[in-house]
């Protein structure tokens, strides 16, 4: 939870988004606007993909936080990949 330009008229208002770290279960690469979903619960959207390492990964903007390992579906093209909510930064230095 870390403090950013914006974030107490966002609280005002009841919208509080949190950043979230994905890894796409598939090929395809989500662009921002993409929907991610649970169930037919709407949680958020893509603001960001790509793949690295032979793994597809993402940020998204989701309205409630959600626990890590927590499984998600992404709609990229018209068809459901699903995801694991997992936590950020994806690469730290050791």
């Amino acid at each position: 939870d870390h403090d950013y330009s914006g974030k107490a008229a966002l609280s005002r208002l009841g919208a509080y988004p949190v950043i979230t770290g994905l890894v796409i279960d598939g090929p395809a690469i989500p662009r921002p606007g993409m929907l991610v979903m649970q169930s037919d619960r709407y949680l958020g959207v893509i603001t960001s993909g790509t793949k690295v390492k032979n793994r597809v990964i993402a940020m998204a903007l989701f309205k409630t936080k959600q626990a890590i390992g927590t499984g998600v579906t992404v709609r990229i093209r018209q068809r459901d990949y699903t995801a694991t909510i997992v936590s950020l930064p994806f690469y730290t230095r050791s």
